[in-house]
């Protein structure tokens, strides 16, 4: 599988994410799923820490669940992207991308 840009809709700040089921072609047994959101560039400041579970939920060999949360980044573009670590050491992010935190009206 080679990576992959994912992006997501636009999130209006201080709104749901709303979860994100991802099925992939990999057999998810024995590796470790990681996930971080970083602000406006790729090596920017962490906003979110997702783990298995502590975040990130899976559902059984190939499907797993980034889990909903409250958008409570600053307006702006998030960088994302899903590591995958094996027991054996091998790293790999299979996919990442974007998405926009718009501004709220209501408070």
């Amino acid at each position: 599988i080679m990576a992959t840009t994912v992006n997501f809709l636009d999130v209006i700040k201080s709104n749901s994410f709303g979860a994100k089921t991802v099925t992939i072609d990999v057999d998810l047994t024995n590796i470790t799923l990681h996930v971080q959101f970083r602000k406006e560039q790729k090596q920017g400041k962490l906003l979110r820490d997702c783990t298995e579970g502590d975040g990130i939920t899976v559902v059984n060999s190939s499907t797993f669940i980034i889990d909903d949360f409250i958008v409570d980044f600053q307006i702006g573009t998030i960088y994302y992207d899903c590591k995958f670590t094996y027991q054996s050491g091998k790293v790999k992010s299979y996919f990442g991308g974007t998405f926009n935190v718009i501004q709220n009206v209501t408070d």
